[in-house]
């Protein structure tokens, strides 16, 4: 036999392998969650004990939205501090600035250097952000306690009346009852919906938990009514030192009034950006 004849053949044969393996893995079943080991009691502690871990987190994200008219994709750089201190920072091409926001507890700033519009003020007097974060103030205000994983107290947690899904419970905390899913063997949240019995409930996801000691979700996905927010954190640092400067909306000594809208904004560069 030639020597073509045969690094044909075997060519054919590999290919058929890798054909086989990949028709194998297309029928192969998805494995079924193991039986929860999980109990109300050991769910509340876990709860209970991430909620006092974490008081900072810093990372680069990736985001992307999505609403019934259309879809958004860009990264960033996020910073959250307790109790109610938040910094995103959003670039473009060559890290040019596309939208800043920043939260220092009732106040809340944010610019979009693609239209212009730009707010400063009462988180509560906030408009509807711009479409690339189609969210309400009550939105923000949420956002903050997904972000570091605050389960306000007193916390209740029971099995779910009825389900099919492994490790569902049901959550009674300060802010209402969620449906809660937990990882079988370790209790971390999976999947939350609430509160509920209202209008437009929150059901967020977590996944990809980091392996370190403080274990966090490098992925969250929050969906409120029609519209979707998903964040990546690319890199991820928990309980970091972060400059108190990072969350000073208005520069005291640094703003004026635009009188088309009667709203303060910093003269000169952003000190904030760099």
């Amino acid at each position: 036999m030639k020597k073509s004849d045969v690094c044909k053949r075997l060519s054919i044969g590999a290919a058929g392998l890798l054909i086989s393996l990949v028709m194998g893995c297309v029928r192969a079943p998805i494995r079924p969650v193991g039986p929860c080991t999980q109990t109300p009691r050991t769910v509340a502690r876990t709860l209970t004990g991430m909620a006092s871990r974490y008081r900072s987190i810093s990372g680069h994200v990736r985001v992307k939205v999505t609403t019934p008219h259309d879809h958004y994709a860009f990264s960033g750089d996020l910073y959250a501090c307790l109790p109610d201190k938040l910094h995103f920072d959003i670039f473009g091409f060559l890290h040019r600035p596309r939208f800043v926001m920043i939260r220092s507890g009732s106040l809340l700033y944010w610019r979009d250097f693609s239209s212009g519009r730009h707010y400063a003020g009462p988180l509560e007097a906030c408009p509807i952000l711009p479409a690339r974060f189609p969210f309400s103030s009550r939105f923000l205000r949420d956002f903050m306690k997904i972000l570091l994983m605050k389960f306000p107290p007193p916390l209740d947690v029971t099995p779910a009346e009825s389900s099919n899904v492994p490790c569902r419970f049901t959550l009674r905390c300060g802010r209402g009852v969620f449906d809660l899913t937990v990882d079988p063997d370790r209790g971390y949240p999976l999947e939350m919906t609430g509160p509920l019995r209202q209008v437009s409930p929150l059901h967020v996801t977590f996944a990809d938990y980091s392996d370190s000691a403080m274990r966090y979700p490098r992925r969250i996905e929050i969906s409120m009514g029609k519209e979707r927010i998903e964040l990546y954190f690319k890199t991820l640092v928990i309980n970091p030192s972060i400059p108190e400067r990072l969350f000073v909306p208005l520069p005291s000594s640094s703003f004026r009034i635009t009188p088309e809208e009667g709203v303060p904004l910093p003269e000169g560069p952003l000190g904030w950006q760099g």
